[in-house]
Parts: structure tokens; C-alpha cells; sequence
């Protein structure tokens, strides 16, 4: 049996939820004076009134539809509201009710609560029932099922939600055949309930969206505009090498006029002292370079357009050469602050090959990822006993991890280590939280983004992370499905 209800009710009362004005909830007017406004609203409002009182609905129905008001008020989480929607009708009428809610834009819908043990249980198993939701009120066998639709019944103006129209169902088990005024009861039960569980999976995206725009102003604060500060320094040491150019082509043009006799030895020294600047020069010039394609990717991963618009980090994967194209850039990048701290790279126990791995990865995150981990080990190596004397030092490398993620299902594990006394025990749960930032942390400066931001990449990429302390240092790792 399918009951048919575009705009009407089981062939009951022929209307629109939203046809009687000419105004709609949907609606709103470019332009409108506020009187007029208000007085199409008044006549929205008598119209429902007249139509509600039109249906006569039995005394226990009036008091579902009152309760109902003042516990959706209580109810914001998702899951208790479900529980409220279906207990109601169960207390009231001692119907059997089940609420789906949509997963996505597909017609796809998961249980949420249900007054049937025997589907409950299937959701504390681990099941997870679910069905695909019909766009229209109807029974199947002893059930009869009510979409949660707002087609017609939304304001424009809100933003274009990450699910359709059609958001939930509720299934009603009564035990009996209905009436038709029963049956008109609960289609206008779901679409109360719609309405309701629309402004309630809005807020929900709109406080992950609110989240993540958080997280994304502090990542590109921490990953892109501090490292740009760099630049300044480049740009200073460039001016200079250039005032000396011009300094040296003006005495060069003098000579030229008043000493011509001497130009063949004042040349010559005038020309080596010109390709020392050429080539400091070129040096400074490659260090902006690097600087710039580096920021270049890291702006351009961190305001990829679909993150905006998904409300989260959208991966970009592509198999890459691990060494070439993420490590060597970000280590080349902060060489000159290894060498002003004397600190070594050593890649003698093996280091990474410099080969294309069958790992797929968002290249530009994984170089933040290498970056900030870089960024720690310029802060906080220190040197350690080694033979005669003390030594500093750095080093990464690669290993592949058969059966990382279960059988068949290989891993590769990329790590960074660093000498120096290892983290505290106390502090080592915590390393990867928002903002923690170790008891050990001198007076280097830092906002106890970095590892947390390598933890959420990490894991968008389906792997994880860790720390392990050694004899000689910190090792900081993580590890990727291959």
C-alpha cells in the first residue's frame, strides 16, 4: 500500500504546507515594506490556524503536539531529541516508533532510537540498521513510514546544507490499521519533527564548520605566516649584496673616466669582487626561491577552496618520490638554522631512499607535517655524549611495515629523530594535544599547534603517529598506508 501525499494528505484535505500565501517559508521577498511584511506573515499565521483547528485531531494528539513543544526546547543532541520524537508517541498512544536520519545527500539513513527492542539490540551488536528513505508517507506490512521532508519549508537564505531535503524517516509500528485522521496526525508529527531535526543537523554542520575554520586560521598562523618572517632577512641581505654591486659599478665607471691607464689591473680586481657579489647574489636569490615555493605550497594546500567548502581538510593525493619532492625541500629550507646551531644531518643508518613509493599522499600536508617536525628539532636538539666529546645531530628514515594496518594491508613508517634528554614521562601522553606544550621547553617559543597539526594530517591520511624516547634522543614517527 503507498499512500500518495504531494500537498495532500492521504487524500484526506488537499493543501500546500506552504501555499496559501504568497509569501512561503521559502520564500523571502528582494524587497518588501515592513507593513506588507508583517501583514502576508499574519496571514500565514491565520491560515495555519484555521487549517490546524480544520483537523479535529483527538485530545492525546493535541498533548503530543504540546509536549512536543516544550522537549524539543530541551533536547539540542541529536540522539536525544530521536529518543524523545519516538518515546512520545509511545507513551501517549503506545505506538511502536523507529527515527532514521540521513548520512549524507544519498537517501541513505541510519537507525538513531527506536522503541523496539529487537532493532535496538541489532544497533548495540553493531549492525547499525538502516534503509533507504522514501519520499513519501506509505506502510509496508505492519509499518508505516513517514519521511522527514523540508522541500518547501526552509528559508533560502540559510547556506547549501551537506545533505538533501529528504533528512530522516519515522517508522510507526501501531498494531492495528490507522484512521485517517491518525494517519494525517503523524504526517503532521514528522513534519513538525523535520523542521526541527533540519535547524538541529545545520547547527551541528555549522559548529564543525566554526571548528575547523578555527584550526585553519591557527595552521596557516603557525605554518605560513610565521615562516614567512624569513623573508625579511632574505630580502635585507639581498639589498645589500646589491648596494655592493652598485657601489662596485660606480667606482668602475669612475676609473673609467679618469684613470683610463689603469683600467687593466682595476679591472680585473673589480671584476673578481663582482663575481663575489654575483654569486652571493645567487645565493640569497636561491634561498628567497626555495622560501617561496615552499610557502607557495604550503598556501596553497591550506586554502584549497574545497576545504571551505567540505568544512574540513580535503585530501589531494598523488604517488610521489618521498625524498625529493617532501623531504629534501623542507630540510634544504632550514639548513641555514642546522648550521647556525651546529646541528647535523646524519643519514649513515640508512635515511630514505631516493626512490617513488607506492604510498598515495597529499604532498603539500605531508611537507607541513616534515616541516613542523623540523621546526621542533631546530628548537630542542641538543647535544649528546659521543665518543671524546659531545655531538648534535639530526636524522630521518623509512620503514616499510608489513601488515601495519592488518593482514595484507602494509604501512610505511617515516620518523624524525633529534638528540637531546627525552621528554618527560608526564608529558609524553599529551604531546600530540591542541596547545600542549612539554615542561621541558626552556625558552624556545611555540604554540603547541605543530604536533597536534601532525596528528590530524596523519590521520586524515588513515594513519598514526607516535613517539618513541632513546638513549641518545627523541624520535618522533608516523606512519602511512602504502
Amino acid at each position: 500500500m503507498r499512500l500518495e501525499t504531494r500537498g495532500v494528505y492521504y487524500g484526506i484535505q488537499a493543501y500546500s504546507t506552504n501555499g496559501f500565501t504568497s509569501l512561503s517559508p521559502g520564500c523571502q521577498p528582494d524587497r518588501m515594506d515592513l507593513m506588507e511584511l508583517l501583514k502576508v506573515i499574519e496571514s500565514r499565521i491565520r491560515d495555519v490556524l484555521a487549517l490546524n483547528h480544520s483537523f479535529a485531531f483527538q485530545p492525546d494528539m493535541d498533548s503530543i503536539i504540546k509536549a512536543y513543544l516544550d522537549l524539543a526546547l530541551e533536547y539540542a543532541d541529536i540522539e536525544d531529541f530521536s529518543r524523545m520524537a519516538v518515546l512520545l508517541l509511545k507513551v501517549v498512544l503506545g505506538w511502536d516508533a523507529s527515527f532514521y536520519v540521513t548520512q549524507g545527500d544519498d537517501c541513505e539513513a541510519a537507525l538513531q532510537a527506536s522503541t523496539q527492542p529487537e532493532i535496538m539490540d541489532c544497533r548495540k551488536e553493531g549492525q547499525a540498521p538502516s534503509l533507504r528513505l522514501a519520499d513519501t508517507p506509505g506502510r509496508e506490512g505492519n509499518d508505516y513510514h513517514f519521511p522527514l521532508d523540508v522541500r518547501g519549508k526552509t528559508q533560502r537564505s540559510n547556506p547549501e546544507p551537506d545533505f538533501g531535503p529528504l533528512i530522516g524517516q519515522i517508522c510507526v509500528r501501531p498494531g492495528r490499521d490507522l484512521t485517517e485522521t491518525e494517519l494525517l496526525f503523524l504526517a503532521k508529527y514528522a513534519d513538525v519533527v523535520a523542521l526541527s531535526l533540519y535547524h538541529r543537523l545545520l547547527s551541528r554542520r555549522n559548529e564543525q564548520h566554526l571548528a575547523f575554520i578555527k584550526k585553519l586560521v591557527a595552521d596557516i598562523g603557525h605554518n605560513v605566516i610565521m615562516p614567512n618572517i624569513f623573508f625579511k632577512a632574505y630580502l635585507r641581505r639581498l639589498a645589500g649584496k646589491i648596494e655592493s654591486l652598485k657601489e662596485i659599478q660606480d667606482r668602475l665607471s669612475r676609473l673609467t673616466q679618469s684613470a683610463p691607464q689603469l683600467l687593466p689591473t682595476k679591472v680585473r680586481d673589480l671584476n673578481a669582487e663582482l663575481a663575489n657579489t654575483g654569486e652571493g647574489i645567487q645565493e640569497e636569490f636561491e634561498h628567497i626561491l626555495k622560501h617561496y615555493v615552499n610557502t607557495s605550497l604550503f598556501l596553497e594546500t591550506l586554502l584549497r577552496q574545497s576545504h571551505f567548502e567540505k568544512g574540513r581538510y580535503v585530501l589531494k593525493k598523488k604517488t610521489c618520490n618521498f625524498r625529493k619532492d617532501i623531504i629534501s625541500p623542507q630540510v634544504d629550507r632550514i639548513l641555514s638554522k642546522l648550521r647556525e646551531r651546529r646541528i647535523e644531518v646524519d643519514l649513515s643508518m640508512g635515511g630514505v631512499p631516493d626512490q617513488i613509493l607506492e604510498a598515495v599522499v597529499d604532498v603539500g600536508l605531508i611537507s607541513q607535517v616534515y616541516a613542523n617536525l623540523l621546526s621542533n628539532a631546530v628548537k630542542y636538539t641538543r647535544p649528546v655524549p659521543w665518543g671524546n666529546g659531545e655531538r648534535k645531530f639530526i636524522a630521518y628514515g623509512l620503514d616499510l611495515l608489513p601488515g601495519a594496518f592488518g593482514y595484507g594491508a602494509d604501512g610505511i613508517k617515516l620518523n624524525l629523530f633529534s638528540s637531546g634528554p627525552a621528554i618527560n614521562t608526564e608529558d609524553r601522553p599529551f604531546i600530540f594535544d591542541e596547545g600542549y606544550r612539554g615542561t621541558n621547553v626552556e625558552r624556545e617559543r611555540g604554540t603547541g599547534h605543530g604536533l597536534f597539526f601532525v596528528k590530524e594530517v596523519v590521520e586524515l591520511h588513515g594513519g598514526k603517529v607516535g613517539y618513541e624516547p632513546t638513549d641518545m634522543g627523541n624520535n618522533f614517527y608516523f606512519i602511512l598506508p602504502r
